[in-house]
């Protein structure tokens, strides 16, 4: 059966990983699949009615006089950025198959839908719609798709706690024209529960359908000293840095990172590794003695791995874009709660390690329950077809 995947496959971590997971989930029940190749931004631009306006040349003056440290940091992390994004090039290249035809529009997907039997969404914060301007984008919701071809969502994220009320309407409709919804949080089942009126089961997330042995054979060597506590983190509070440097004083681990706030760029006491790809990524997952993250995915990898880590949450619980469901979802899933700490100031020595006995077989049973999910619903939606 062919497949088509819509999906994210952006210069992030996660989006590149899970898009090349679910399509190696699809395929291995013996169905031929390609990413459609889509991205959205040109169509929310138009459709929030956003405008790139250049930054003037006197607010670039003013902040290098005002601030040339960071002037300089920020143009030395676009360098460094350039080198990160030749590395998920060449993952891409290597490891996603994609469709010939490059769609611009939604208005051209509609026009022309691919031809395939089959088609699948997810999963990674596609149907996230703070992070698209409040907006449902319509293909990650296979909007385009015939009404007589299997239309399935694996997984998909909504990300936030609540979703804006303007949203609702369009989203009860995108869903309930699906013929089988997964998500990859129990808050988004809820959600969909409230919005759609549709009982959504909550799936692992792509990356977790496969184990580190079979994710091994992605992996890249990166040179580094270890042993190394591997901190890669978007929040840039200060108590998440202070409980780095305490957590690496007490272990004596070197500290790695992987810079994407601009805190990391400039903060001592760490090897900063600029020009990691994904496969570069789970090779210092892999090999590291203790990871510290926000991340939801860098949380995957870590139990992927069997690896010791500690979560910290990214959000406040009032903030719009509040993320933390992710996190909470992947822990209670793996039976690894006690892997988060809500406040790094009060905590003083490193965590235990972790037994992976049963949160392997934890995992390993809903892998096995889960990807039935995603080969019966491919199956059956291509009998409505």
């Amino acid at each position: 059966m062919n497949v088509g995947l819509m999906t994210c496959y952006i210069n992030n971590y996660g989006a590149c990983l899970q898009a090349y997971a679910l399509q190696q989930a699809i395929k291995k029940d013996g169905n031929e699949c390609e990413i459609i190749k889509y991205t959205p931004y040109a169509d929310i631009a138009k459709a929030v009615n956003l405008q790139h306006i250049p930054e003037p040349m006197m607010v670039r003056i003013t902040r290098l006089i005002k601030h040339p440290f960071q002037f300089y940091l920020r143009k030395l992390d676009r360098k460094n950025q350039a080198k990160r994004d030749l590395k998920f090039e060449e993952f891409r290249q290597e490891r996603l198959i994609f469709a010939d035809k490059l769609y611009t529009s939604w208005d051209e997907l509609r026009e022309t839908p691919p031809p395939y039997d089959s088609f699948v969404c997810g999963s990674d914060q596609i149907w996230n719609p703070v992070i698209h301007h409040n907006l449902n984008v319509g293909p990650y919701y296979l909007d385009f798709v015939p009404e007589n071809k299997g239309k399935i969502a694996y997984a998909p994220s909504i990300g936030v706690q609540f979703v804006p009320e303007e949203c609702h309407a369009d989203m009860k409709r995108l869903i309930n024209r699906l013929d089988a919804v997964s998500v990859r949080e129990q808050r988004g089942a809820e959600l969909i529960s409230e919005i759609a009126g549709q009982e959504a089961p909550v799936v692992l997330d792509p990356t977790l359908l496969f184990d580190g042995e079979w994710w091994s054979k992605a992996v890249k060597p990166v040179e580094v000293k270890k042993p190394y506590i591997l901190c890669y983190l978007f929040n840039e509070n200060e108590s998440t840095y202070d409980f780095v440097e305490k957590m690496r004083k007490k272990t004596g681990y070197e500290v790695v990172t992987l810079p994407f706030a601009l805190k990391d760029i400039y903060k001592k006491n760490s090897t900063k590794i600029y020009d990691a790809g994904p496969s570069e990524f789970m090779y210092l997952i892999k090999n590291a003695s203790l990871i510290i993250t926000d991340s939801f995915h860098a949380t995957a990898f870590s139990i992927n791995f069997n690896r010791n880590f500690i979560c910290l949450f990214r959000n406040t619980d009032n903030e719009k874009n509040n993320m933390n469901s992710r996190i909470t979802s992947i822990l209670s899933l793996a039976g690894l709660e006690d892997r988060l700490i809500t406040k790094p100031e009060e905590v003083n020595e490193p965590l235990g390690d972790i037994d992976y006995t049963e949160v392997n077989k934890r995992i390993s049973a809903r892998r096995e329950k889960d990807r039935a999910f995603l080969w019966n619903s491919i199956k059956n939606g291509a009998k409505n077809g």
